[in-house]
């Protein structure tokens, strides 16, 4: 039997994690796991900066009784024509036993947080995305009529329409020739009408078409139209003409129809018929008009699939899946008009039955993408006309929130992977180390995945809301790291509410706590973003009392509200253990599943969780490695420019190794993180061993410089626990 005694430095030149080979196999510099690190940092190992609180949604007046958040998209519109927007987010909760889906925004005019009611009863599952249009804001649910929410100049409110034409027909005019000096010839000519709104705008579909023949010469024609009902959603009527062309005697009617004039709408109602004229133009001049095209105008509704996008000018939605062919096809509006919610027939994909629904649309660069269940397609504006491509079939994303823009390329979460799809090539690249957490830990929960960009950070976080985690790419060093005690139930991007700017991430928890990456690591460093400066609440603290116990108290902490549905880690004989707070009073926290602790064991609430799983000891030897057994003895760690320590319980750091690829941490051994320079024994032994290191701490930073680790080797036939 052959033993050797190795005291191993572990090189720490940055949260380098390969995750995607068994431990054993990783490349030297690299970790098993890195878990809770700042990705922007090499050189060390620093912690994740935590979050910052953007909003309590429960603090908005009216939405202190909501609950049971289960949607959450990033949404913005202008505020008519002003220089002012309201920028925030839609979601989807319950009031008063009421699922509603709510705009909640910030108005930068006057600096105060709103909401506007979109839906009421709306289904709890259904899909929802939405598109900002400038003034218009698209939102798009499942199996329902869009909307679209906009600013009422008039009420200085906002408020909502049903999206697209109210009607796609509506009957022919009445015609009276009436004499006089005016511009018709004696002639042929056709006449109809149609409804739009000024302010959106929007347009209902052409009337039938009335035809007449003119007997006078310099006539012109009185229109009579029995408003249809609901023309009222609109302001303004069109009223269109034909011309009429002699050629070598003979009279013949042409059929395109010009806009010669508009009838306003008298009020906030019109009356039962609307009358107006045309022949006050001449022929020469109408036809330098705007004119109507029948394929490309004619009216058509939007989808109800709940996928939509707004690329350069236009809008893009998908059929549902009960609509004939609605699997895969692809509907857009008017590409030669400000005409975005007019869907006519022309503007459709043939689509493919194989491809499955659309799920969602991703604008990157120049190129928008549409994501359904098996293809990714590339759709590229040309002129008047949409080039469309089928980029990759057989793979796409994993659930409608699981892709995302950065730059001109696209993160995104596929069943093998995550991967990121080339704005230029189309390529899609795989990022190889979290292949396992994907694969394996992740593998029966990726319809869960949602994702967002962080511009301040450069990062994608791709958070699995049913397993609490998330992978974080960081685009400026190329690596990427996990984070745990994610407890949000929906992620988004886009500018900041309250001053607009870069596009960041944002979490939204199950109490409606909106919450962003802390870039600057200003705040609490917590999860969920709790305030302590000024001091609003305790992070930690150290038990009064032991027992089997569902409540904590520490008699000179504060708590109060913040921490409810935040995790709080208490410090046991038998490691670290993690409960959710259901309730607190001023002094203690509580949860619903007892944990055995004893007077003295710290806790905090909320940490961010660092913990860093090095290169197995065994595979140092290279050989025999079948057969040999380590016995780790000791364990140690350098931690620089560290902050926050003082009267803070939870600042220890807790050693141990896992042992044979278990997921248990064991040999457990603590130290306090004062002096940066730390050391414990630790006994524990197995046949491939990984060192560990994990501080569970609020309000702390620091950078992890130097670990090391000190074993027996023995090379023994008998390695087989």
């Amino acid at each position: 039997m052959t033993t050797s005694i190795i005291t191993h430095p572990y090189p720490i030149s940055g949260p380098y994690m390969d995750a995607g080979k068994p431990a054993w196999r990783i490349a030297s510099g690299y970790h098993s796991r890195v878990i809770g690190a700042d990705g922007r940092y090499v050189g060390s190992i620093r912690p994740y900066p935590g979050n910052l609180q953007v909003k309590d949604i429960l603090t908005i007046p009216g939405l202190s009784g909501a609950s049971d958040f289960t949607a959450f998209r990033y949404a913005l519109l202008q505020k008519g024509t002003t220089v002012y927007y309201c920028r925030g987010f839609i979601v989807r909760c319950t009031i008063s036993s009421a699922v509603k889906l709510l705009f909640i925004y910030y108005d930068d005019q006057t600096s105060t947080w709103g909401y506007y009611e979109i839906a009421s009863g709306v289904s709890s599952t259904a899909s929802i995305s939405c598109a900002s249009n400038g003034r218009w804001l698209y939102v798009a649910v499942e199996g329902s009529a869009p909307v679209v929410v906009y600013w009422d100049t008039s009420a200085s409110a906002l408020t909502k329409a049903t999206m697209g034409p109210i009607w796609e027909t509506a009957d022919a005019p009445a015609l009276v020739e009436d004499t006089g000096s005016y511009q018709l010839p004696i002639g042929s000519y056709d006449v109809a009408y149609r409804f739009y709104d000024s302010t959106r705008p929007v347009y209902s579909g052409m009337s039938a078409r009335a035809s007449t023949t003119t007997t006078t010469a310099s006539s012109r024609l009185e229109v009579t139209i029995t408003t249809p009902t609901g023309a009222d959603a609109f302001d303004r009527c069109a009223i269109y003409r034909t011309i009429s062309v002699e050629v070598a005697g003979a009279l013949y009617d042409c059929g395109i129809l010009y806009w010669e004039t508009t009838v306003s709408r008298p009020g906030a109602r019109w009356g039962a018929t609307v009358v107006g004229y045309v022949g006050t133009m001449s022929d020469t001049a109408l036809v330098q008009q705007d004119y109507y095209d029948p394929e490309g105008d004619a009216a058509g509704t939007p989808p109800t699939s709940g996928a939509i996008g707004f690329y350069q000018g236009t809008t893009f939605m998908a059929d549902a899946a009960t609509t004939d062919g609605g699997r895969g096809r692809l509907r857009w509006a008017n590409l030669y008009r400000t005409d975005p919610e007019n869907f006519p027939t022309r503007n459709t994909s043939s689509g493919s039955p194989t491809d499955g629904q659309v799920q969602a649309f991703v604008e990157a660069g120049d190129i928008l993408y549409a994501f359904t269940a098996c293809s990714v397609w590339r759709l590229q504006r040309v002129g008047t006309r949409v080039a469309l491509a089928r980029m990759h079939y057989g793979r796409s994303l994993t659930s409608p929130r699981a892709a995302h823009a950065v730059g001109q390329d696209v993160a995104v979460m596929t069943p093998s992977g995550l991967g990121i799809i080339n704005g230029s090539t189309g390529d899609l690249q795989l990022v190889g180390s979290v292949d396992r957490i994907i694969l394996d830990d992740w593998k029966s929960t990726l319809a869960y995945v949602e994702s967002a960009y962080d511009s301040a950070m450069d990062a994608s976080f791709f958070v699995n809301t049913a397993t609490e985690t998330a992978i974080v790419v960081w685009h400026v060093t190329k690596l990427a790291t996990l984070l745990e005690d994610c407890a949000f139930v929906g992620v988004t991007s886009g500018p900041s509410p309250t001053v607009g700017g870069a596009s960041r991430a944002y979490f939204l928890t199950s109490t409606g706590v909106i919450l962003t990456p802390d870039k600057d690591g200003t705040g609490s460093r917590t999860m969920n973003g709790l305030t302590v400066t000024p001091l609003a609440t305790d992070v930690w603290g150290a038990c009064d009392e032991g027992g089997t116990l569902t409540t904590l108290t520490d008699s000179t902490r504060t708590f109060t509200a913040q921490v409810v549905g935040c995790y709080v880690h208490v410090y046991t004989a038998s490691g670290w253990v993690r409960r959710k707070i259901t309730g607190y009073t001023t002094h203690a926290v509580s949860f619903a599943s007892a944990v055995t602790v004893a007077a003295g064991d710290p806790f905090v609430i909320s940490p961010v969780i660092l913990r860093v799983r090095f290169k197995p000891l065994m595979s140092l030897l290279q050989e025999q490695v079948d057969f040999e057994r380590v016995i780790v003895k000791g364990l140690s760690a350098i931690l620089w420019n560290g902050t926050g320590y003082t009267d803070n319980d939870s600042a220890i750091a807790t050693f141990g190794v896992y042992r044979n690829a278990s997921s248990t941490l064991v040999g457990l051994a603590s130290a306090p993180l004062d002096d940066g320079n730390l050391s414990v024994y630790v006994s524990a032994d197995g046949r491939v061993v990984e060192p560990c290191i994990e501080i569970r701490a609020a309000n702390v930073n620091y950078e992890l410089t130097s670990f090391k680790a000190e074993a027996t080797i023995t090379v023994s036939n008998k390695a087989t626990d």
